[in-house]
């Protein structure tokens, strides 16, 4: 019977397996820090190793992995499943706190010490194909590392190239073990890795754990509350603003057709009247013409020849 594993991509499962095991945090860190050609780590103390009390209700925000390494460097490490559009800038956040955090009252900047933030990222936040981007403090023309404090990796965990075991280097293993967590891949992948092999075995024991079980159940689904939410308001909110955009379009259509209504009913009664006007001038001229020419005793047809009016007007006159 297959075992039904959890997803490692869960905060709490991936604290369990990275955040409580120095032996599997320091091979994951260094394969990160090889890929790169950094220092790599010999021990680490882990800062906030426990999980919090009130884990179980699901509704706590973050279980990011902080720890110190054996050089004095502070490091952070956080797994990402939901998209952000401004995840740079949060990270860029996070990392200032972490590295301001360093100095207590009374403490001297020479004590500021490097601080390394890493995103597990299970979506694409470059535009580029490659799965692990590094950025630190460089001089922009001659791309010297002049701020060695400042380090920050991504780790996109879609964008891993599709490879053969024996061909993965020792950070893609442990991306493929984040990205398939399946009983055949696991296996697989624990062939000759002894440290990769112990955290399968993690994932597999917290996978069975009635109590971890509960809690990565209870995340998940304050999480998808969450999430439905968010999307019922935008929902909501793309409703309401077609209603409003249609009634304050129609608002402004009748009140644009009313004064284009206007200005063009004026300028149509302007023609019109002088155009009635006109001829009404004109027929008052002949009239009195035709009068002047009648009393003058002009015959009726010279007349009509001379005015254009009938003989049955000219007898009215």
């Amino acid at each position: 019977m297959a075992l039904d594993i959890l997803d490692p991509k869960d905060d709490y499962i991936f604290k369990r397996i990275f955040g409580q095991d120095e032996v599997i945090f320091i091979d994951f860190v260094n394969s990160i820090f090889k890929d790169k050609n950094l220092p790599t780590v010999r021990s680490v103390t882990f800062i906030n190793s426990e999980i919090p009390k009130d884990i179980e209700d699901g509704k706590t925000a973050r279980l990011d992995v902080r720890a110190i390494l054996d050089d004095g460097s502070h490091i952070n490490i956080e797994i990402q499943v939901d998209s952000q559009k401004h995840f740079i800038k949060r990270s860029t956040l996070y990392w200032s706190r972490m590295y301001s955090e360093q100095l207590k009252e009374g403490q001297k900047y020479h004590q500021l010490t490097r601080c390394v933030c890493i995103n597990v990222l299970a979506f694409n936040l470059f535009p580029d194909q490659k799965y692990h981007h590094v950025v630190g403090g460089l001089e922009i023309d001659t791309h010297e590392w002049i701020i060695p404090e400042f380090e920050i990796h991504f780790i996109e965990l879609k964008k891993l190239p599709g490879k053969v075991y024996t061909q993965m280097t020792h950070l893609e293993k442990w991306i493929t073990f984040l990205q398939t967590p399946e009983e055949y891949v696991l296996e697989k992948l624990s062939l000759n890795e002894p440290i990769i092999s112990k955290a399968k075995d993690t994932l597999y024991y917290v996978s069975q754990d009635r109590v971890d079980r509960q809690i990565y159940n209870a995340r998940l689904k304050f999480q998808l509350d969450y999430n439905s939410k968010v999307y019922d308001s935008l929902e909501e909110g793309i409703i309401k603003g077609k209603a409003e955009g249609l009634a304050k379009g129609l608002a402004k259509g009748n009140a644009e057709g009313l004064v284009k209504g206007k200005a063009e009913g004026l300028a149509k009664g302007k023609a019109e009247g002088l155009a009635k006007g006109k001829a009404e001038g004109i027929q008052e001229g002949k009239i009195a013409v035709a009068k002047n020419l009648k009393s003058k005793g002009v015959s009726l047809e010279v007349i009509s020849e001379s005015t254009g009016l009938s003989i049955k007007e000219i007898k009215k006159i």
